[in-house]
Formats: C-alpha cells, sequence, structure tokens
C-alpha cells in the first residue's frame, strides 16, 4: 500500500524521542475513521467540515428513522473524508453500558487500492 501511512493516534514517539510512531494500512485507516467519527464539524478551525456530526444524535431513542440518520451521515462523511475506502455495510445497535446507553455503530468496509476487507467500530453516548 503506496499511501496509507500517518502518525500513530494519539500522537506518540518512539523510545529516544526522536521519531514519531507511524501506523499502517488497517491500523491507519480504523485510526483516521476514529478521528473522523470522534471530531464535531466545526472543531478544526483550518477544515471547518471535518467530522462525523454524531452528537445530534445524543438524547435520542434508538428507532429505524435513527438508524438510517446515522447510516447516512456516516457513510457521507466516510465518502468526503476517508477516499481510500468502501464502505460495504453500516450496522448500528444500542448497548447498554454501565453510564447509560451507546450507539455503536459498526462498518465492513474494502481498502480501494488492495481491495483488503476491514473492520471498524465506534461507540457513542446516547444518554
Amino acid at each position: 500500500m503506496d499511501n496509507n501511512t500517518g502518525w500513530k493516534f494519539p500522537p506518540s514517539f518512539r523510545n529516544d524521542g526522536t521519531d514519531i510512531e507511524m501506523v499502517s494500512d488497517h491500523i491507519d485507516i480504523r485510526e483516521s475513521l476514529y478521528i473522523l467519527f470522534s471530531t464535531h464539524p466545526g472543531e478544526r478551525p483550518i477544515n471547518k467540515d471535518f467530522g462525523c456530526n454524531l452528537r445530534q444524535f445524543i438524547f435520542r431513542r434508538i428507532d429505524s428513522q435513527l438508524i438510517y440518520e446515522v447510516e447516512t451521515v456516516v457513510q457521507k462523511a466516510i465518502q468526503k473524508f476517508e477516499p481510500r475506502v468502501n464502505v460495504l455495510n453500516i450496522n448500528v445497535i444500542e448497548e447498554q453500558e454501565q453510564e447509560g446507553k451507546a450507539m455503536a455503530v459498526f462498518i465492513a468496509y474494502m481498502i480501494k487500492e488492495t481491495n483488503e476487507i476491514g473492520e471498524f467500530s465506534y461507540k457513542s453516548e446516547l444518554e
């Protein structure tokens, strides 16, 4: 893979402190997706459009309409900001956590350059 190397997230240095740790391939894509999903549009001054607006779904009950809306927001964000992959499937479910309810988003994707299949999951609080 030519173009699938980036900084490890969160950024860290190697033991000697001189080099940034780098990640490649599936790890780099998953970390990019995590950053995308964790960023609310408007948070980055240089790229105000960057992010996936999952916060709009906090405090909403999961039903078929919410699932459709989440799938649409996630699909559009990935298409716009993670061009290395094609989304194969998005699955949204509600999970009970100790702190309350969470929305889990599971994504299957294919890396365009290699046709490798990868998976990514992300949890967002609902309450």
